[in-house]
């Protein structure tokens, strides 16, 4: 089923990127100036005002903005996959799964260039490449089994309830400060770091990190915890957006 529909993805994935490149003057390198414009702003408040960065302060918030960043454009994105495409649904026939998918590859697509680049830049200027990066894909494809679960359901609920995407927005900006992005998740509070690693973006964040800056391999329950949680999501998304397939078209005329 999915093969008769993957031409339709690779054509709105290259459509979107392009696009995107067209809007700007700067085209694809915003893709890497942004985490870099983040990193920036994030540094001079938490390195420089509050006293909280060392020497390897930089990397250790680069690579938790770059993961985060992935993690968020996807999830807000397909919230709102099936609402930006309203004008195909009432025209034609598209399995909903399609929309997502397409903002995930898109998404993607431009982690695995910033992300490639911010590896080989910190290999030549910071350490050399270890072991432990061998371990490097099994992370990516675990955030990717989240990001695809989170995106379905999300993408099958806001629909159906539209005031979900003001919810959405503001839990996405609460994770964001929950994720450890800019602290140890066992420097904070004793009492609250449970919840903290309840959070699989921070989870995540933190293996990243193990790999490339403690050059640890990472811990399997972790991973397991994220894949099963993962599964247990797009088993939910793909049945809410089998149900109501028929009836968007209505729904978001």
């Amino acid at each position: 089923m999915f093969q008769n529909y993957r031409n339709i993805l690779r054509y709105r994935v290259y459509a979107d990127l392009k696009s995107e490149v067209a809007r700007h003057y700067l085209g694809f390198l915003w893709w890497i100036i942004e985490p870099l414009l983040y990193l920036g702003v994030f540094y001079f408040v938490f390195g420089m005002i509050l006293s909280r960065g060392d020497s390897g302060f930089v990397s250790f918030l680069l690579i938790g903005l770059i993961v985060w960043k992935w993690f968020d454009s996807s999830v807000r994105g397909c919230s709102t996959a099936i609402l930006m495409n309203r004008g195909v649904i009432q025209q034609v026939y598209v399995p909903k799964y399609l929309f997502p998918l397409i903002c995930i590859a898109s998404n993607s697509i431009k982690f695995a260039i910033v992300f490639t680049l911010f590896i080989l830049l910190y290999t030549f200027i910071k350490q050399p490449p270890h072991p432990t990066y061998f371990a490097l894909p099994i992370i990516i494809l675990t955030q990717a089994l989240l990001i695809t679960g989170c995106g379905l359901v999300l993408c099958a609920i806001v629909p159906l309830i539209p005031d979900t995407k003001i919810l959405i927005d503001n839990f996405m900006t609460l994770l964001f400060f929950m994720s450890g992005i800019f602290f140890k998740l066992d420097s904070a509070p004793q009492e609250l770091q449970w919840l903290l690693e309840l959070n699989p973006a921070a989870v995540l964040i933190t293996l990243y990190r193990d790999i490339l800056i403690s050059n640890h391999w990472p811990n399997p329950m972790d991973i397991m915890y994220i894949v099963c949680l993962s599964i247990g999501l797009i088993f939910i998304g793909l049945y809410q957006l089998h149900i109501h397939d028929r009836n968007y078209a209505k729904i978001v005329s």
